[in-house]
């Protein structure tokens, strides 16, 4: 099981690779949006899948769906940053941000104050706001989804469809 849910955030970064370079080899502007809008469809089975009676089977089906999902929101996201974020791993960022905390620590103490600095800044910024980010959702998520249950999965699917539909209206104009 531990394997196939790796095997299957893999295949959601790969798919979402896989249409991206599709839609840049085809010239289409609105591949982001686009792909926001698949992870809208392929999150609103899982509500359907949730109210399921629990076995290993739901469970399987959830969690490979969920880690699937996972890998082409974090390709998705590492795309359109170009690699400085990814949205469902904390270690990456902690990492990143020790890393950072260290090279400014590091220009303190040799008394540099230039234009490294600020970039430093910006990037603990980043990745301690994104860290911050991932400790309110996680708290958020299961507090509503004990109110609600897997009613989530289709508000989540709804606010997806929100979201891409806005970026794929603004690229019409």
């Amino acid at each position: 099981m531990y394997f196939g849910i790796v095997l299957a955030f893999i295949l959601g970064a790969a798919s979402c690779t896989l249409i991206l370079r599709v839609c840049q080899r085809r010239t289409f502007q609105g591949s982001h949006a686009f792909l926001v809008l698949l992870e809208a469809m392929l999150v609103l089975p899982l509500a359907w899948i949730d109210m399921m009676p629990a076995t290993q089977t739901r469970v399987a089906i959830l969690v490979g769906g969920l880690a699937f999902i996972m890998g082409l929101q974090n390709a998705i996201v590492t795309h359109i940053s170009e690699a400085r974020v990814r949205t469902t791993h904390v270690s990456g960022m902690a990492t990143d941000l020790g890393m950072e905390i260290a090279v400014a620590l590091d220009g303190l103490r040799r008394g540099r104050h230039d234009q490294d600095n600020g970039k430093n800044s910006r990037k603990i910024l980043l990745h301690g706001s994104t860290m911050i980010a991932f400790l309110a959702g996680g708290i958020l998520g299961v507090v509503v989804y004990r109110h609600i249950g897997a009613l989530l999965f289709a508000v989540v699917s709804i606010i997806l469809v929100a979201i891409a539909t806005n970026g794929l209206r603004r690229l019409a104009r």
